[in-house]
């Protein structure tokens, strides 16, 4: 465990101030023309109308059905990449901060959507359209850094259904993770898709994308 003064520390070093990653979290536009809500409400219409177009034709064919799923699939992952492309994301975990102060800057790592894009695939969400909510929380849903160790000590939970409404939940007792903007530990059975939107809040950059309803359950 660290405290918050050890974690902003590792995080500097890590993300240094030339390379601008905490200033870009206070920049809506992120660098580009647009802002992250605009490029997630076109991929959140294609989706939509691909499975608007099989609702209101249930008999498509199955080459149909396929190309759609496809389509489907791509539109999950760029959109919540997208914060990652310029400037670092809202979670680390303690093997992350442990290896930047061991002075390893090039462990291998990951980047763990903490609500599976994999929940929402084209072939579940054609199955039950229901999933489109939980599409949309997953794309702006938390982002960790971990190691490749945490990473395989996450994989026996794959499988489990996780809780959307307390989306760290599958890393307690396995990974400790901490808040990038101020170096708070995260306590990862209590912590909700409420309180990520609440952090989120902090950062223009993350701010455009926090919907209406989402404020409301906040």
């Amino acid at each position: 465990m660290f405290d918050e003064d050890e974690v902003i520390s590792a995080l500097n070093i890590f993300w240094p101030k030339k390379k601008k990653a905490r200033k870009n979290l206070q920049d809506e536009y992120l660098g580009g023309k647009c802002k992250w809500i605009d490029i997630i409400k076109i991929y959140e219409e294609t989706v939509k109308n691909h499975l608007d177009a099989l609702k209101n034709n249930p008999n498509s064919s199955k080459r149909e059905k396929i190309a759609r799923r496809i389509i489907i699939d791509s539109c999950l992952r760029t959109p919540g990449d997208y914060p990652l492309f310029y400037a670092m994301p809202l979670y680390v975990s303690g093997g992350f901060i442990s290896e930047i102060k061991k002075g390893n800057l090039k462990f291998p790592k990951v980047k763990e959507h903490v609500i599976p894009l994999s929940l929402c695939s084209g072939t579940k969400m054609i199955e039950n359209p229901e999933l489109f909510e939980v599409y949309q929380k997953s794309v702006i849903g938390p982002i960790c850094l971990i190691t490749t160790n945490e990473d395989k000590g996450l994989k026996a939970f794959r499988k489990n259904h996780p809780n959307i409404e307390k989306p760290f939940s599958r890393y307690s007792g396995l990974i400790d993770v901490y808040n990038t903007l101020d170096g708070s530990k995260i306590d990862c059975s209590s912590f909700s898709f409420c309180d990520h939107i609440n952090i989120m809040d902090k950062c223009p950059a993350y701010q455009s994308a926090i919907k209406p309803e989402f404020r409301k359950e906040s």
